[in-house]
Order: structure tokens, then sequence, then C-alpha cells
């Protein structure tokens, strides 16, 4: 994961404030710990750490399972140094909305099908 994130950052035209949006639909249970939680938590807020805007990631999880594991991301995010403030979501129609968009359906954004990891 901590090597998506790095991708993420490399590809031309990512700018650090743009709000994410995580699906986590197609995963049904997870196996990452406490400490590797922690450190993602890190990862994802070192690049909002020295700057003034306040990322926001959305974590789509429609699961129990995983969406136990996004509530736990969302808080050590915001227990870390920097501006970055996740919130996890059991349905499209919320997250979307918190972030701000008007589209109802991950499927109606632009390029959403473009962006879609393994």
């Amino acid at each position: 994961m901590e090597k998506d994130i790095q991708e993420l950052r490399s590809l031309f035209g990512f700018r650090p404030d743009i709000p994410e949006l995580v699906d986590l639909s197609d995963i049904t249970e997870d196996y990452i710990d406490y400490n590797g939680m922690r450190r993602l938590a890190r990862i994802v807020n070192d690049q909002t750490r020295d700057s003034a805007f306040k990322k926001r990631i959305a974590l789509y999880a429609p699961h129990e399972s995983t969406f136990g594991s996004a509530r736990m991301f969302s808080t050590l995010t915001e227990l870390e140094a920097g501006n970055t403030v996740s919130q996890a979501f059991h349905t499209p129609e919320e997250a979307l909305a918190w972030l701000g968009r008007s589209e109802t359906r991950f499927e109606d954004l632009p390029d959403y099908n473009l962006i879609a990891a393994e």
C-alpha cells in the first residue's frame, strides 16, 4: 500500500491539495495492524506537514471489516502531524458529498475507470 501511495504522488499533475477518494469496495478483509496503519497515516500527512492547505480523503468502505480499518486510519491521520483529514463512509453518495462533489455514483466521476487500483 505504501508503494501505491508513492506511485500516486509521482503521477504527472499530482497536487497534494486535491481531495482523494479511496474505494475499498473490493476489499472484504485486511491484515494491516495498528503500526502499519499508523505508518500509512504518517506517509499521508507528510505531504501536508508544512503547508497551509487541508488534504481531504474520503474512504468508501461498504463492508464492516474494512469500515473499521478506515475509521482507524481516519483517527490516526488526525493524530499525526500534518493537515490531512479523512473520513470513512458506507455509501458512495456520502463520500462524494463530503468531498463536495455533485455526482452520486463513482462511475459518474470524470476518468473514474482510469484510477482503479489492482
